[in-house]
């Protein structure tokens, strides 16, 4: 049988008609060609030549240039195996290769949701391609578990799943999803033994409430370890992680209770244990750590206080901030900012004041992002500094007396 040729217009006649295996050749062309693929032999007839047996395919029609960018091929049929749901999709998948399999499963993954103009097209352009009455039959939507229901169709759960975690990272589940059932002070007990590298691996891939209630029930010296390692937290391989999930699986049973590198942003991690822990822990530890690391308590102060939580303090401090600063500074300040903070900053001046720092912004107009960034850091600045000296009070804080 001679290799099926694909006209190099997108859309196929709807008279072609193949058998099944040239159909799942065709796919394989269409994820093999180029972005401007030559356009294929034609006979003097003006009918595209598609191998002995095979059925002749009429030259589509010219398309319009209408300026939008073509859909790849790995989308187009990423779409395609949405819309026909997981028992066809499965028998498509099995036949292509392993990284024909990645593209497109990264492409499900993408797709929020296809039209019934897109959906019509893409059934239109394939029908021609197979023998079987193709029409959907599937869902609309895409994303991560139209990719897994996929995969897991066509290779079994755990082939489909390293097919999904290889395309996208953060589609893998969490190892240690075991232990979110405990509470802080048993996670404290459960990693006494524990080394501090380890301790640290496993809180930072933990829901940060339930990591903060674990340290603030650990002995200071220890959790001070464990919160610097957390912070320099970096690449973690893989094998590493498993095998450390493994053991603590087995330890858990008897505790009683039932890519080539996985990257971890530590500060981050370490920053959302802190919003989330009390407060009075969190400045002793910043304190603890001055000592220790200057730069990392710094960096970790930086972090920790963002323009959200002077929406939640008191506004008195505030009042008497602005009053001290020129309109063109508050102009800057709110350039740009969310409309909770340019709220919170305007409810704490005069309207007059407040019209004025309006028409200061509107006559200021656009402004280099380094000039706003700067004039945030420098309130912040002051936010910590007045929130570390008790001067200003959070409507979140549970010492607070209202």
């Amino acid at each position: 049988m001679g290799k099926l040729k694909i006209p190099a217009d997108d859309t196929p006649s709807r008279d072609a008609f193949v058998p099944l295996n040239a159909g799942l050749a065709a796919y394989r062309q269409i994820l093999t060609q180029r972005d401007n693929p030559i356009p294929p032999e034609r006979s003097a007839d003006g009918l595209v030549k598609t191998g002995e047996g095979l059925s002749k395919t009429v030259r589509p029609a010219k398309k319009k240039d209408t300026g939008t960018e073509p859909v790849s091929r790995y989308r187009r049929v990423a779409q395609f195996l949405v819309l026909v749901g997981s028992d066809k999709a499965a028998e498509i998948l099995s036949y292509l290769d392993p990284d024909q399999v990645e593209a497109v499963s990264k492409e499900i993954v993408s797709i929020k949701g296809i039209t019934p103009e897109e959906g019509e097209a893409v059934l239109d352009e394939f029908r021609s391609l197979l023998s079987s009455p193709y029409a959907y039959s599937g869902s609309s939507q895409g994303g991560i578990e139209a990719a897994r229901r996929l995969l897991y169709a066509a290779f079994g759960p755990e082939k489909g799943e390293s097919f999904l975690v290889k395309t996208v990272p953060e589609a893998a589940e969490n190892p240690f999803d075991f232990l979110k059932d405990y509470s802080g002070e048993q996670l404290a007990l459960f990693f006494r033994d524990e080394s501090p590298a380890a301790m640290a691996m496993v809180l930072s891939r933990l829901p940060s409430r339930l990591s903060a209630a674990a340290l603030a029930n650990t002995a200071p010296a220890r959790k001070l370890e464990v919160v610097k390692r957390i912070a320099r937290m970096g690449e973690t391989h893989p094998e590493v992680i498993e095998r450390a999930a493994a053991a603590m699986k087995e330890k858990a049973r008897h505790f009683g209770r039932s890519d080539d590198t996985a990257e971890m942003d530590g500060m981050g991690a370490l920053t959302a244990i802190l919003r989330h822990s009390d407060i009075s822990f969190g400045d002793r530890l910043l304190d603890e750590l001055s000592y220790e690391d200057p730069e990392l308590s710094k960096g970790l102060k930086d972090r920790l206080y963002t323009l959200d939580d002077v929406v939640l303090a008191s506004d008195r401090p505030i009042q008497e901030k602005l009053h001290s600063m020129p309109d063109m500074d508050i102009a800057l300040l709110i350039k740009g900012r969310s409309e909770a903070f340019v709220k919170k900053i305007m409810g704490n001046l005069s309207s007059g004041r407040g019209e004025r720092i309006r028409e200061e912004g509107e006559i200021m107009g656009a402004v280099p992002k380094i000039e706003a960034e700067a004039a945030a850091r420098e309130f912040l600045g002051w936010f910590r500094l007045n929130r570390e000296e008790g001067r200003i009070l959070m409507m979140n804080d549970e010492d607070v007396i209202l």
